[in-house]
């Protein structure tokens, strides 16, 4: 195997360029990358975990625009469950044990750090009421009474309010033998919480205690105290459009003192599930130390294969070693940009390890080849970097631009991952093609007439085995391996099609289905009739619709409509508990439980329903429809969204046609300015918050656009539809991330596949080359969305970019197997004795990189993290699929485009 791989002007001026900073003055540049390489190694130490609930969340997506509308009214979608459940053989809850933990953990939880105070809810707070019946009217109060003492006669008054206030199934579960305690987490804390009360409330281990929400938030924040630290901070805002915020919440920090709490209360006969994105940050961030055990076992896998294949522990360790580097650089150059490392991004590194590892391995394997030569380790490293270091890098920019393609969806978390396989991927140009050469200059063979004669044997008797498999180049062979593949794809589209998108699974995906987490799911969803999964639907109308029974109607039908939508337990909205008002005061008859049509009995029995509530706003002109479902499954959600996009049209078009006197674009008109009116007060509020620097000019500005816009909207009275809006709750946010994952994963791929096909024309200029390198890589990029379909294993925000960033490897032992084979024929070679070479050093490589990659991630299937076996599994697939791709079917695809006789025999 001689000659250049890719040669041209172009190629031999940069060689001209590079080659002297590589070698003429390697000693300097050694030790320059080895400091580097320390400094990277201290930022690497101080890498954090960084999970936050709305990196993962479109938050573009019209969803949650209407999510972050309303979240002060209606809150969002970050809740916590804490249920306390005793055993069943100690009956219901009320016993002075049971209450006294029950009080005092609703005390901890309101302490919480980060928890939406007003939004806590249990039988012990004041936003839990009950109304009942009594002489003269209407009567009710706390389910807890002010003068509460655990005494039989209190006790036995809670259990009656209990049942008043309807919390059976909601608060309380459908037995008695356990209550639950709900909040909310703010994403970001004020920033004058003092977070030392709530570190104090589990013990001095729980959370640590800090002074300030700027203390208590996001650790890894850089402050810009220097201009370096200014620069990163512009950097991040200006070019990645990510915003530095010193007052982020710390998910493993609530975690821990969810943790805390479980620990302080689970005893004497009492169960306690905790349920909570915070608590599945934490189970995760508890396995971190699992998962930096199985980077070390790849390590250990690896090196010793490496020692194996290359027949020197010392050149086993140039690959192993350079893969290292790498992999470092990736993680401090993470932290000096500011980001720490997202539970969902523990695929990265170990990616980052398989592709320097593919091209080290090329590298050494080339470096052996030479030195049967009879070069000199100098010598050898310098052909190796002239015949390979423009291919390599060629490859490698390849895999940075796929990589930097999945930065298109709109998602955080998948942007910072796209960051960190881009500079993952940079960070293996300077490792391989730079370290590895000057390593390779470096390295002293001390026999090496035994080491070339123990090459030369292992190469004879592997010889018979590669020139059979050449044959794959003949017509026949070649006829049969394309048949097959074709058969593969067909079952490959034919599967794809159950690809789901979304959870394919009851529970967390994220963890296994015995974990603590799944379990604690399961408890709560047995015990109470709520589940944890809820739709909030907005039911958008005009201030003070809530005593216009038109109005009411069509969200009285909304809410029976939706009852009946399979997948939907039950609903809940003000007009149930406005319903129950009425029926009270109509003295209990059953048939009044129904909506009043008269004006003032429908503002009377609304009226009773506050705005501390959560379900109607202060003006009452949004409504929340609560839609409790019995999963978050893909197909679940899916269906009930469709359903109120149903109900929202056919409720639309049947208003207008009963009301001649308004129109579709009168109501739309209407309801921009109503929203635009909001907007407008909204930023009055902003401009001239107290306690922050007022902004006169635009204070006036929004004044003047206020008034205006009030105008504006007093010369529109006729009613109009309600209109639902989708969507909040965690249900919505799934919905959102569902949508925003289907309509872009195809959109990514295809730039994956441009920008492929664009570098493998810069990189070969022929038409039959990429052809080459792309169908098998494309082959095996479908069969992976119908792997993911057998295996149950759903298209998510964990899950999207496996399949976009294990395209790189494909792509490396492409441009290598087909490089060399072309180089091959260009030679004059025939077709087969062209691939027979190439099997014999870069193919050996491929086939050896893709064992021991495939052997690596097979470890993965022993973790803790569902996630994590999930994408072993799809990186195994991957990575054994692309590597007989390369090996078997692109040169059965060369024999017919490389088709004349001279090229086949």
């Amino acid at each position: 195997m001689t000659g250049k791989v890719i040669t041209g002007p172009v190629a031999d001026a940069i060689l001209r360029f590079v080659e002297p900073v590589i070698y003429k003055w390697r000693h300097l540049m050694h030790a320059f990358l080895i400091l580097l390489t320390a400094l990277f190694c201290v930022q690497t130490m101080r890498l954090e975990p960084d999970a936050g609930w709305l990196k993962t969340v479109p938050l573009e997506h019209p969803y949650m625009q209407t999510f972050r509308q309303y979240y002060k009214d209606f809150g969002g979608a970050n809740t916590i469950l804490v249920a306390l459940i005793q055993d069943k053989s100690k009956g219901e809850i009320y016993n002075p044990q049971f209450m006294d933990s029950l009080q005092h953990a609703t005390d901890d939880v309101f302490f919480l750090p980060g928890t939406d105070r007003a939004r806590v809810t249990s039988l012990f707070t004041p936003n839990l009421l009950y109304v009942e019946n009594v002489e003269g009217g209407l009567a009710g109060s706390t389910v807890i009474p002010h003068d509460y003492q655990p005494t039989p006669e209190v006790l036995q008054k809670v259990r009656s309010n209990v049942a008043k206030a309807q919390a059976i199934g909601r608060f309380v579960t459908n037995d008695q033998s356990g209550a639950l305690i709900m909040t909310e987490l703010m994403e970001k804390l004020p920033a004058d919480v003092n977070t030392s009360a709530t570190s104090d409330r589990m013990d001095s281990g729980a959370v640590a205690a800090t002074s300030s929400a700027a203390e208590y938030g996001q650790r890894i924040i850089l402050t810009p105290d220097s201009k370096f630290d200014r620069l990163v901070q512009t950097f991040r805002e200006k070019v990645l459009h990510v915003r530095s915020d010193p007052t982020k919440l710390d998910y493993n920090k609530v975690g821990t003192y969810l943790d805390k709490l479980r620990a302080k209360y689970e005893k004497n006969g009492i169960h306690v599930a905790i349920i909570g994105f915070a608590m599945i940050v934490h189970d995760m961030a508890d396995a971190s130390l699992q998962v930096a055990g199985f980077f070390l076992l790849t390590l250990v896998i690896t090196g010793i294969l490496l020692w194996i294949y290359c027949g020197s522990f010392k050149l086993g360790l140039i690959p192993l070693g350079s893969s290292i580097v790498a992999v470092v650089w990736e993680m401090g150059a993470l932290r000096c940009l500011g980001f720490g490392l997202d539970p969902f991004a523990i695929l990265v590194p170990f990616l980052i390890l398989a592709v320097s590892v593919s091209h080290g391995v090329q590298y050494v394997n080339a470096w052996v080849d030479e030195v049967h030569r009879g070069n000199n380790s100098y010598d050898a490293s310098l052909g190796t970097f002239r015949r390979l270091a423009i291919a390599g890098t060629i490859a490698l920019l390849t895999d940075i631009a796929g990589f930097a393609t999945i930065y298109l969806i709109k998602i955080d978390s998948i942007r910072e991952m796209s960051i960190n396989a881009v500079l993952g991927g940079m960070a293996i140009i300077v490792a391989n093609k730079m370290l590895v050469p000057i390593w390779l200059t470096m390295i002293k063979v001390r026999n090496v007439d035994a080491f070339v004669e123990r090459q030369n044997k292992r190469d004879a008797t592997l010889d018979k085995v590669w020139w059979w498999l050449s044959g794959v180049t003949q017509p026949k062979r070649a006829t049969i391996v394309l048949l097959c593949s074709g058969i593969v794809l067909g079952w490959a589209i034919w599967g794809k099609q159950n690809l789901t998108i979304g959870d394919a699974i009851k529970g967390v995906p994220e963890l296994r289905p015995d974990s603590r987490f799944n379990q604690d799911v399961n408890a709560i969803t047995d015990n109470f009739q709520i589940a944890v999964d809820q739709l909030k639907v907005i039911a958008e109308s005009k201030p003070n619709g809530c005593v216009d029974y038109q109005l009411m109607n069509q969200v009285d039908r909304f809410s029976w409509a939706m009852d009946n939508t399979d997948g939907v337990a039950s609903s809940l909205s003000m007009l149930t508990m406005a319903k129950l008002a009425y029926q009270g005061l109509s003295e209990g008859r059953l048939n009044a439980l129904v909506l009043p049509r008269n004006q003032f009995a429908l503002a009377q029995a609304t009226a009773l329903v506050p705005t501390t509530s959560g379900m109607l706003n202060d003006d009452c002109s949004a409504i929340a429809v609560y839609m409790f479902t019995r999963d978050h499954k893909a197909d679940t959600v899916a269906g009930i969204v469709d359903a109120v996009k149903t109900f929202n049209a056919t409720n639309r078009k049947d208003f207008f046609d009963r009301t001649k006197d308004v129109d579709a674009a009168y109501c739309d008109t209407q309801y921009q300015t109503f929203q635009a009116l909001k907007q407008a007060q909204a930023d009055i509020i902003t401009y001239g918050a107290a306690g922050d620097t007022p902004d006169p000019a635009k204070l006036t500005e929004a004044r003047s656009r206020q008034t205006d816009l009030q105008v504006k909207y007093a010369s529109m009275p006729k009613d109009c539809p309600v209109n639902f809006a989708l969507a909040t709750g965690n249900v919505g946010v799934m919905a959102a991330t569902n949508e925003v994952v289907k309509a872009e994963e195809g959109q990514v791929v295809l730039w994956v596949y441009l920008v492929i096909l664009a570098l493998l024309w810069l990189c070969f200029r022929s038409w039959r080359g990429i052809l080459c390198i792309v169908l098998p890589l494309g082959l095996v990029s479908v069969m992976g969305y119908a792997v993911m379909a057998a295996l149950n294993i759903g298209m998510k925000v964990a899950t999207l970019p496996v399949l976009a960033l294990a395209v790189g490897i494909g792509v490396d032992y492409g441009i290598y197997v087909y490089g060399v084979m072309a180089a091959g024929l260009a030679e004059g070679k025939s077709l087969r004795v062209a691939y027979f070479e190439t099997l014999r050093g870069t193919g050996k490589a491929v086939i050896f990189t893709g064992i021991t990659l495939a052997a690596s991630v097979t470890t993965w299937l022993m973790s803790q993290l569902q996630f994590q076996i999930d994408m072993g599994l799809l990186l195994l697939f991957m990575f054994t699929a692309n590597m007989l791709g390369a090996i078997v079917v692109l040169p059965a695809i060369a024999s017919f485009l490389h088709a004349t006789p001279a090229a086949r025999d």
